[in-house]
């Protein structure tokens, strides 16, 4: 998702293309190219959050890094920092990040193989994951209205968080 130009249409057929064209330029490797869900990347894009990423007024970051100092009691109850310097950080990448209209939407894509059944279980394990996400794009863009949403590409399914 990192390289597909939005720009173009994004359909199953346009984004096929578009991983033949990567793979042919050596930016996505030929073997790699199998294993691509051109379906769920396609339905991804069908969705109003999908429409919103290849708006042209909205603002797109991709692959986003961010480093976050947090409180200890955050990863171990009842843990405290000696000094401010002591805190720990998490490090992560947001997938993609749209800001429209001083919405920012946080979209975490899951390859995880689930059914349907499996999605609000599957989803609940990735919640410190998207609070952590939410806290840096506040952080970064001093926003208070953070959207936060995973989409499983295998079931072609969009959760809010």
């Amino acid at each position: 998702m990192q390289k597909v130009d939005l720009a173009r249409s994004c359909d199953g057929a346009d984004l096929k293309k578009q991983a033949k064209e990567m793979a042919a330029a050596g930016v996505l490797e030929k073997d790699t190219l199998e294993m691509v869900d051109i379906a769920g990347a396609a339905g991804f894009f069908a969705t109003e959050i999908g429409r919103a990423m290849r708006s042209q007024t909205a603002q797109v970051y991709r692959e986003l890094p961010f480093v976050l100092a947090i409180e200890p009691s955050e990863l171990a109850k009842g843990a405290q920092a000696a000094e401010l310097e002591d805190r720990p950080v998490v490090r992560g990448i947001i997938d993609a990040l749209i800001v429209e209209d001083g919405l920012a939407t946080i979209v975490d894509f899951k390859t995880d193989r689930i059914s349907k059944q499996e999605l609000t279980q599957r989803a609940k394990e990735y919640e410190w994951q998207i609070r952590m996400y939410a806290r840096a794009v506040e952080d970064i863009l001093q926003v208070s209205k953070v959207r936060k949403v995973l989409y499983f590409l295998s079931i072609r399914e969009l959760l809010e968080m």
